[in-house]
Parts: C-alpha cells; structure tokens; sequence
C-alpha cells in the first residue's frame, strides 16, 4: 500500500500532465477537431475524477491532524 503522501504526489503528477495535455490542445488547427474535443472531455472527467480522490486525501490528512 502506498503512503498518503505517495498518493498526493501521484495524484499531483497526474493532474500537471493532464493539464499540459489540456493545454497543447489546439483546437482551432487540427481537421480531428471531433477526436480532440473528445479527448479534451475526457481529460476534463479525469481530471475532476482525480480533484475528488485528492479532496478525499486531503480530508483524510485533516482527521489524522485532528486527532
């Protein structure tokens, strides 16, 4: 099992490179616009998957601290 901490780090990882992938999306030029709004949308619902699972940690880390 990893360490919460491990957990944080992935889960940060993961988002800085979804975001850079969000970001690299262009659009405008590329003729597969369908494939990449199909893309984009699929790194949006990653990515709030992913806010939810660090939200869940970061809950998780605030009990630990209460107690």
């Amino acid at each position: 099992m990893h360490s919460l901490e491990d957990e944080i780090h992935f889960t940060l990882s993961v988002l800085r490179v979804a975001r850079e992938a969000y970001e690299r999306a262009d659009l405008h030029c590329d003729p597969e616009v369908p494939r990449q709004v199909q893309t984009v949308a699929e790194l949006r619902r990653r990515v709030e998957v992913l806010n939810d699972r660090l939200n869940t940690l970061l809950d998780h880390m605030r009990t630990l601290r209460q107690r």
